[in-house]
């Protein structure tokens, strides 16, 4: 995914194929959005309201006011989800930017925005849109290759999981990452994980420090059974559910994953 978010490679680490952690200097930060469609669904909302948007407005420094059409000529990389319910249909986006531009592409996916009113009355968003500042610090799974997660494809499964941490995020990484964690998840089809800190500005509630994982399955039924599971408190989720709070998820199917290398920081 996305989550081509670092500007440096370390050789030894992808070539270990092991998770992968990250001094913050070479973090870019990730504003994550949600909203519902209404009676549009995913696909006429992708087509006609953000892949002109994806094509041409995302780096013309023309969105919104100066200042926000700066920040999103920042942005390398930016991947498009749906939530295939059957009706009034979940899309998100995952922006990946440096950390510079987190606040005034925060801003524009602020629900004050009056554009946002716009796409009300044009019948694509109902409902408020949901915004998500974040930093990842963990992945699991990297390319060998490149040490960067796996680029997503079309109909890939996305589980986003989201939850307060009663432990210590130290203590809960080794847990995360065990030859354990590793067998339950190649298990159920995930191929890479992304763990990003929740930063202060996101538009989720708990007295814990927050952190969001992105799960990346082979297929959108994986994705779900796995899901399901959580909110079932199958084990191990019935242990997981003793040392998180408020833990939300989101399923999603892959619409796209674009990665522009063009506009990747210089470091």
């Amino acid at each position: 995914m996305v989550f081509r978010l670092f500007l440096e490679i370390d050789e030894t680490l992808a070539a270990n194929h092991k998770p992968r952690n990250f001094p913050v200097a070479t973090r870019a930060q990730v504003t994550y959005v949600f909203h519902k469609t209404g009676t549009t669904g995913a696909d006429d909302w992708y087509k006609n309201a953000f892949k002109p948007f994806l094509d041409g407005g995302l780096h013309s420094g023309e969105v919104g006011s100066p200042e926000t059409g700066a920040a999103f000529k920042t942005v390398f990389n930016a991947t498009v989800l749906r939530g295939r319910e059957a009706e009034n249909e979940t899309v998100a986006v995952a922006f990946v930017h440096p950390q510079a531009s987190s606040d005034a592409i925060a801003k524009f996916f602020d629900d004050k925005n009056p554009f946002w009113q716009q796409g009300r009355d044009e019948g694509w968003l109902l409902g408020p849109i949901t915004n998500f500042k974040t930093t990842p610090f963990l992945v699991r799974g990297p390319d060998p290759k490149t040490g960067y997660p796996p680029q997503w494809k079309k109909g890939n499964g996305v589980l986003v999981g989201t939850f307060g941490l009663k432990i210590d995020k130290n203590d809960w990484i080794p847990a995360f990452t065990s030859p354990d964690s590793d067998k339950l998840h190649d298990g159920a089809g995930i191929y890479t994980s992304v763990a990003s800190a929740v930063n202060k500005g996101s538009e989720y509630d708990s007295k814990f420090k927050a952190v969001q994982v992105f799960h990346t399955f082979k297929t959108y039924k994986q994705a779900d059974a796995f899901g399901a599971a959580i909110e079932a408190k199958q084990p191990p989720f019935d242990a997981v559910a003793e040392i998180t709070d408020n833990f939300q998820t989101q399923t999603f199917e892959v619409i796209s994953d674009t990665f522009f290398p063009e506009y990747l920081p210089q470091a």
